[in-house]
């Protein structure tokens, strides 16, 4: 954990290094695909990597072996990261319009490639990745080996899709859904207008999460022995679980008003309880939606 916190501090020097990146060559073909744990495929197929016009970057760790970080900053555009058994870290963006018909006066052809601007900073495996989506759409996806840690800020419209990682996850999205599969560590997600989908195979002990939407549903699984303790509300929606959670009893308060003297009396906002007995702070919160937890392998179909 010493050694991650170094690294997170390395990173904002990382960011900045522009003199520090590393352009290296394409994927090799011949290589084959690469799979998920466990022989899983890596995440559903993305067709940015398949879109006329897309781009690649590969870089190599300082460590191999050793844990690593990866920090994007994104604004239009799907970002997709997928954990796979592997050294290298693959990023692959691609516009998301491109015309590629001949245009009608002189029949001319676009040349989309040029578009997109696709920077790469590694440096004691902390990878830092930026793109102009501030000013196109740009679909983005990278490849990092199974233990990295993620911390992504999502600035404009655009789902994001996390698959087969194990450290922590920091994730904030403005608008668009954020769904987390396979993954072992912890999170702490935020999304303005969009749903949360979390799907856990272990949690790191004692490490407390954050789960907030405004607008959209909260839906997060967690293996069957875990331990920890909720503090949930949503103003519109409803909070179930599969779980037998220990419910505390809500706290009534009271209010007095120094001006009118007028006193008020209310329930607290708040629901808390515990998973297995309590552990750390587990905060789901919601505005408009509905909050389910449940238990890992308890999934509705298509949300798996």
């Amino acid at each position: 954990m010493k050694m991650m916190k170094s690294r997170l501090r390395d990173a904002a020097v990382v960011y900045m290094s522009a003199a520090a990146l590393l352009l290296l060559s394409s994927i090799d073909p011949a290589a084959g695909p690469l799979t998920g744990p466990e022989g899983h495929a890596d995440g559903p197929a993305d067709p940015a990597v398949h879109r006329n016009g897309s781009e690649q970057l590969i870089l190599g760790l300082s460590s191999p072996d050793e844990e690593g970080v990866l920090i994007v900053q994104h604004h239009k555009g799907t970002v997709r990261i997928t954990g796979y058994d592997g050294e290298m870290v693959i990023v692959n963006a691609s516009p998301r319009y491109v015309d590629t018909a001949v245009v009608a006066s002189g029949g001319m052809k676009p040349f989309p490639g040029h578009s997109i601007k696709l920077h790469a900073i590694e440096k004691h495996n902390v990878v830092t990745v930026s793109t102009n989506s501030h000013e196109r759409t740009i679909d983005l996806e990278v490849r990092v080996p199974f233990d990295f840690s993620l911390h992504l800020e999502k600035h404009a419209a655009g789902d994001v899709h996390v698959h087969y990682l194990r450290g922590e996850m920091e994730i904030t999205s403005s608008a668009g859904n954020v769904s987390l599969t396979g993954i072992s560590g912890s999170a702490v997600i935020s999304t303005v207008e969009g749903d949360i989908l979390l799907r856990f195979e272990r949690v790191t002990p004692h490490a407390p999460m954050a789960f907030t939407s405004v607008t959209g549903d909260i839906d997060v699984a967690f293996p069957a022995d875990v331990r920890a303790s909720v503090k949930m509300m949503t103003g519109r929606g409803d909070i179930r679980s599969d779980f037998d959670i220990e419910v505390d009893r809500r706290q009534a308060k009271t209010q007095t008003s120094e001006s009118t003297g007028i006193q008020r009396a209310f329930l607290e906002d708040w629901t808390y309880g515990s998973l297995g007995g309590g552990g750390p702070r587990f905060l789901f919160r919601s505005y408009r939606g509905n909050i389910t937890i449940r238990k890992s392998g308890n999934h509705p179909r298509g949300a798996e």
